[in-house]
């Protein structure tokens, strides 16, 4: 279960260190009033101050096509909302997973086939009936 929130966490990074990059601008910004300073820095914004040879050699070296259709579009969205994308598909398929009994939540879900009987703590699967096993002391 660790490696699990251990993934979740690598996947926040990016969007976290966004986050950051925003909260930094907004304290640094002493020009505006404390109203208007925070905002969200659109990630074609952060791509064009922080390293423009590469935005400028990908729009050469790109389709117009698909760079009016597919990137441009994203690089229009907040950059914080952009890094969170895989966390959130990454959530959604685990907790799929874990719902359903899926991949390492096997036999675990709410929708696996395993049943309570009764008040005892035997189960009932697609194997026939388990039941508690009785230790022997000597």
């Amino acid at each position: 279960m660790r490696d699990i929130f251990l993934f979740a966490f690598i996947l926040s990074i990016p969007a976290l260190a966004a986050l950051g990059h925003d909260v930094y601008m907004a304290y640094n910004n002493t020009h505006l009033d404390p109203g208007e300073r925070f905002h969200l820095y659109d990630l074609g914004v952060l791509w064009i101050d922080y390293h423009p040879a590469s935005y400028n050699w990908v729009i050469e070296n790109t389709d117009a096509i698909i760079w009016n259709g597919f990137i441009d579009p994203v690089l229009q969205y907040s950059a914080v909302y952009v890094a969170a994308v895989p966390l959130a598909l990454y959530l959604a398929i685990t907790l799929f997973m874990k719902i359903f009994g899926l991949g390492g939540f096997e036999g675990r879900g709410l929708f696996s086939g395993l049943t309570m009987q009764g008040k005892t703590t035997s189960y009932k699967s697609g194997q026939g009936e388990k039941k508690r096993v009785k230790y022997k002391r000597k």
